[in-house]
């Protein structure tokens, strides 16, 4: 029993570049000592253009075998059109990942060499940002303590 994570990711550019920018996401569990891409417990997307589609992101992570059980995540993504923070641009998209699995997943990272090779650079003019919303968690739990 326990509580289920959810984690946002967002990327901007503020320049409004002629093409997007293609990165990776990169998921440790644990604390290896090694953490390359494709390194025990390292686990990498491919790299993507960053105007993904929700079901195309999600598909990605999905197929990393990273859960220990076999629900995975659902992910939804909103377009930014208006640039009504500074730091922000109409070329935002921010993806909510929400873990069907109980248990507190460690962050996502942003990485510049995917599952399948070099992304190449981010431009200057993107920033990019990861939170947790709600941190999910495991509770030992007995039939009895459950009161069943």
């Amino acid at each position: 029993m326990g509580s289920k994570e959810v984690q946002r990711v967002r990327w901007s550019d503020v320049d409004f570049s002629s093409s997007y920018d293609a990165t990776a996401l990169k998921f440790v569990v644990g604390s290896p000592v090694d953490t390359t891409c494709g390194a025990t417990d390292v686990y990498c997307t491919a790299c993507f253009d960053m105007d993904v589609t929700a079901a195309d992101l999600e598909t990605e992570i999905n197929g990393l075998g990273l859960f220990s059980g076999t629900n995975g995540i659902s992910v939804s993504m909103e377009v930014i059109t208006t640039a009504s923070v500074s730091e922000l641009s109409q070329r935002t998209r921010r993806y909510t990942l929400y873990y069907f699995d109980e248990g507190n997943f460690e962050s996502i990272t942003f990485t510049q060499t995917g599952s399948d090779g070099a992304c190449g650079a981010l431009s200057a003019s993107v920033t990019t940002l990861v939170e947790d919303l709600i941190e999910g968690s495991v509770y030992p739990m007995t039939a009895d303590g459950a009161g069943v």
